[in-house]
């Protein structure tokens, strides 16, 4: 992705990247799809389409759609806007941010992991690891400055008591506060636990709602994934709630697998509404 949209501005990445008017009888501007099914060509065609969502083999000439809580023609013209202006190599897009958000920490958490994020944080994150997370025995564990490394090392062995780092989730800037947090020493620490814990490093996640993909690049400092509540800037009009994750490919498919049991994909109406 990176390589196909590295010499474009964000301004024109935001106007038309993603669409193909081809696609859709030379419409300038993206239809919205309302429809839940799909029909085929043959048999053999929708037997290529399933084969390839299900089982990662390749997709047939054309292409197809399944069912439109699994993917969706409005769907794949957000992600594919929304990683181009992260300069990211694929993106999932969700019904909210805190389903995205959601969805990481369901993915990359197991009993007996612990995660540690910067402080404050989002109330709504606030209330998923401490009241939720911590029922099924995931550990939060707070870092009073993520721009100080002796703050983040402080952090770093409390969290390490309790049981192996998986996430290390930082917001920045904050929601409401504006405090900002290291993404480049959070990368750094991310590696150094990675070698501690035999292999296993912990993913470094950012919010970046509050700047969005215009004004900061998380993934060019390090981070793994950009998490962006596109309800609030990205969406730009007060009528939508979506969200998306940002990174490369082999971490963003399992969220959309994941996305497709939880069912918290964004409806064709809402991604139309966001491609604004």
């Amino acid at each position: 992705m990176a390589h196909e949209t590295e010499s474009l501005h964000a301004e024109t990445l935001a106007i038309s990247f993603g669409y193909d008017p081809a696609q859709s009888f030379g419409a300038v501007k993206p239809p919205v799809f309302l429809t839940t099914t799909y029909v085929y060509p043959s048999a053999e065609h929708a037997k290529a389409v399933h084969e390839a969502y299900f089982d990662a083999a390749p997709p047939p000439e054309g292409g197809g759609y399944i069912y439109s809580r699994l993917n969706h023609p409005n769907l794949d013209m957000v992600e594919r806007r929304l990683a181009a202006l992260d300069r990211a190599e694929d993106a999932a897009i969700f019904s909210s941010g805190m389903a995205a958000i959601t969805a990481v920490t369901l993915e990359h958490l197991r009993p007996g992991d612990t995660v540690l994020h910067s402080r404050p944080i989002y109330g709504g994150v606030d209330n998923l690891l401490y009241a939720r997370l911590s029922a099924f025995g995931v550990a939060p564990v707070g870092i009073e400055n993520a721009l100080d490394e002796r703050a983040m090392n402080a952090a770093v062995e409390t969290a390490a008591q309790q049981g192996p780092i998986a996430l290390i989730m930082l917001e920045t800037p904050a929601n409401p506060t504006a405090s900002i947090a290291d993404i480049a020493l959070a990368a750094r620490m991310s590696r150094q636990i990675g070698e501690r814990q035999a292999g296993r490093r912990p993913l470094v996640t950012v919010d970046n709602t509050f700047l969005g993909p215009f004004v900061q690049t998380p993934l060019a400092h390090g981070a793994d994934l950009t998490i962006t509540a596109l309800t609030k800037y990205c969406g730009g009009h007060s009528d939508l709630l979506a969200g998306g994750v940002s990174g490369a490919k082999v971490l963003t498919e399992p969220l959309k697998k994941l996305r497709m049991v939880l069912g918290s994909h964004l409806d064709p109406f809402s991604s139309w509404l966001l491609l604004r």
